[in-house]
């Protein structure tokens, strides 16, 4: 790795698992003695399986800088648990410190933080699509999350079809004659744009394909153990759509579903599992190096 994980993070992280315990035993335990053990395991394994496809797709938008694929990877599994605690995924903002803490360049960890969420995005709509298709309605879905999905997709595609096009001939006319200090300003900004999108090309061509799949097999195993959950705890949700929202709005707000608080603590649990696990590796892996 690049950098040592600060050991600061790993003391704090390590008292927010802690807390959690501490703070949630009484569901945790209630969890375990009303639920089947094995069962449990299966959904907790599958929604951990979401996040090694998570690293692997990490991994594949590295490929460009593959020494840095180890410690992004890392970045994931250590932030995983806490950024989960926060809602309406402004646990994303410490996800996307970490990755500016892996890269020296950081135009480049924006830019596989941006080309993550866009991934997610273009699956989500597409299975947003597809369960309307079968059902016919939209009702189940809320507001938030629709606008979320078709704000991230028209921004993404308008800084893919179109703002390339007008930050080139926004350079040429800035070269050719901009000679005030808010032109050296505004050229400066539109480069380092043209770079993050080079940064952006570089970390999927050849690899589309391969993100794209990795994207669909994430949700698909949160889907599923989401589903998997559902049955285990004996909600009712025979909507498709509706169970579809509530797994993705889970991500961000716990507050408003009965089934919210089951789910959060499974996923919590799974999470610290992970990361735990990880942790131990990182610890077996600088021993192994010193």
């Amino acid at each position: 790795m690049t950098r040592s994980v600060p050991r600061t993070y790993l003391i704090l992280l390590v008292s927010v698992v802690g807390g959690w315990v501490v703070l949630r035993q009484e569901d945790v335990l209630l969890a375990v003695r009303e639920a089947a053990l094995l069962p449990v395991l299966g959904a907790c394994a599958l929604y951990l399986c979401s996040h090694l496809f998570r690293m692997l797709r990490l991994a594949l938008l590295t490929l460009d800088d593959r020494h840095q694929a180890l410690p992004l990877i890392f970045a994931h599994a250590l932030t995983a648990f806490p950024s989960s605690l926060l809602p309406f995924k402004i646990g994303e903002v410490l996800r996307l410190a970490s990755f500016y803490y892996v890269y020296d360049y950081r135009q480049k960890a924006l830019a596989v933080w941006i080309i993550e969420r866009f991934g997610d995005l273009v699956v989500l709509a597409v299975l947003i699509a597809g369960l309307t298709l079968l059902q016919g309605d939209i009702s189940g879905i809320p507001q938030g999350v629709l606008s979320l999905v078709v704000l991230g997709l028209s921004l993404g595609l308008l800084c893919l079809f179109s703002l390339c096009k007008i930050l080139h001939y926004l350079n040429r006319h800035l070269v050719l004659t901009g000679h005030r200090r808010r032109d050296v300003a505004l050229l400066r900004m539109s480069d380092v744009i043209f770079r993050l999108e080079l940064d952006i090309h570089r970390s999927i061509t050849g690899r589309l394909t391969g993100f794209l799949l990795l994207s669909v097999f994430i949700w698909a195993m949160e889907i599923l153990a989401f589903a998997k959950l559902l049955e285990i705890a004996e909600y009712q949700s025979t909507h498709l759509i509706a169970m579809f929202s509530d797994a993705f709005f889970t991500g961000l707000s716990l507050s408003g579903h009965q089934f919210a608080h089951v789910f959060e603590t499974y996923r919590s649990g799974a999470l610290i599992a992970g990361t735990l696990a990880m942790m131990l590796i990182l610890l077996i892996f600088v021993r192994g190096r010193s």
